[in-house]
């Protein structure tokens, strides 16, 4: 028997039995305690970096990636014209991938972030002892003292186990933090250089426009495709005639309402059988609120890449086609030409554009008008 010598007699080992018992369930007790405290601490701890990932981590990293791809399409277009951006910066950008990503971050450290351990407390046996006869008290005892000092050794174990994880965190947290610095740093970095290469892509249109486009590449149509718009022929105005079928009444219980409110919506009575004119050239072409570079955020923000892209690794442009009607809204959205074996960019490109606000309309002669629109849509991880 546990610590119990033979030859001695049942009460005395009786005795000893229950004064062990105490002993081993005090020992739970004070292991349990101390385990509380522990997962408590590792819970806070849990708690106040997941908020740091979450709430700023996360943001910071797509802010990063956000004006890495901007930067890196603005260095493809002074690419195709002929400037080189590494000459125009300051210092060579570190582009992001040598910084740890938040995924490859928290696979170094998930599992003290997540797992769970277990404190099995032994159950307090509410037998009475001393309905068995003393022999049969001391098995009982005895296999009730075993038990405890079984489950201490798992206690102890695991109580090694949340330290562990305790001191993982406690090193985790301020690489977090100082995570979190690099990002910013390179966020202010890339939106300064960034800047410069905006800067010369305006001052390249600006000269094109001034001098062009004779003597000029034409890639300069390509990147600035509405720098130089060829003349707009404006047809004699037609005269619109309308005839009976062509005003629709209000509804008969509504011919006598009087009202002191005015009649605003006007085209709830009236339609014409004449289609709008859709516009391929006009003098002010239709634009995304914000202009291109809010443009490509809202693309950055919205598309979701398929896993086929992720997985095989694809790339390529969605070239779309649709129409910009004189109020700003897209309809009539079309694929010209998709990405090559990945139909899911394609449709994932139809959704993103379909959900876009409205537009600032296209003007021909300081009017609104209706206008088509070509736009690529680029998927590149």
């Amino acid at each position: 028997m546990n610590g119990v010598a033979f030859g001695q007699s049942a009460k005395k080992v009786n005795k000893q039995l229950r004064n062990q018992l105490i002993i081993e369930r005090h020992k739970q007790d004070s292991a349990y305690a101390i385990f509380v405290k522990d997962k408590t601490h590792l819970e806070n701890l849990r708690k106040s970096i997941n908020k740091k990932i979450s709430g700023q981590l996360l943001g910071e990293e797509h802010n990063a990636n956000r004006i890495a791809y901007a930067f890196e399409n603005t260095s493809e277009e002074l690419k195709i014209l002929g400037i080189d951006p590494d000459k125009l910066v300051s210092d060579s950008l570190i582009p992001v991938s040598p910084y740890v990503t938040t995924r490859e971050f928290l696979r170094l450290k998930g599992y003290a972030l997540n797992a769970f351990v277990s404190f099995d407390m032994e159950g307090r046996d509410g037998s009475d002892f001393d309905q068995y006869k003393i022999k049969e008290q001391n098995l009982r005892l005895n296999e009730l003292v075993t038990s405890y000092q079984y489950k201490f050794t798992t206690h102890l174990s695991n109580y090694r186990v949340q330290r562990k994880f305790i001191v993982e965190l406690e090193t985790f947290e301020p690489s977090i933090d100082r995570l979190l610095v690099l990002y910013k740093e390179l966020i202010v970095r890339l939106n300064k250089e960034n800047q410069v290469l905006i800067d010369k892509l305006n001052e390249l249109e600006t000269n094109y426009i001034k001098n062009g486009p004779k003597n000029f590449p034409d890639v300069y149509k390509q990147i600035f495709p509405y720098a130089h718009l060829e003349p707009v022929k404006v047809s004699e105005p037609i005269e619109l005639k309308l005839v009976e079928e062509d005003i629709l009444l209000p509804p008969d219980d509504l011919v006598n309402v009087v009202t002191d409110e005015p009649i605003t919506d006007h085209n709830s009575y009236r339609r014409y059988n004449q289609e709008p004119v859709i516009y391929d050239i006009v003098e002010d072409p239709a634009s995304f609120p914000g202009g291109l570079e809010k443009l490509k955020i809202y693309l950055l923000d919205q598309i979701v890449y398929p896993s086929k892209v992720k997985e095989e690794g694809i790339t390529g442009k969605v070239y779309l086609r649709f129409v910009v009607s004189d109020e700003g809204e897209i309809s009539n959205v079309k694929v010209l030409r998709g990405v090559s074996n990945c139909s899911e960019c394609d449709k994932e490109a139809l959704r993103v554009l379909k959900k876009m606000p409205n537009w600032i309309p296209a003007k021909i002669g300081g009017k609104y008008v209706h206008s088509h629109f070509n736009l690529p849509i680029t998927f590149k991880l």
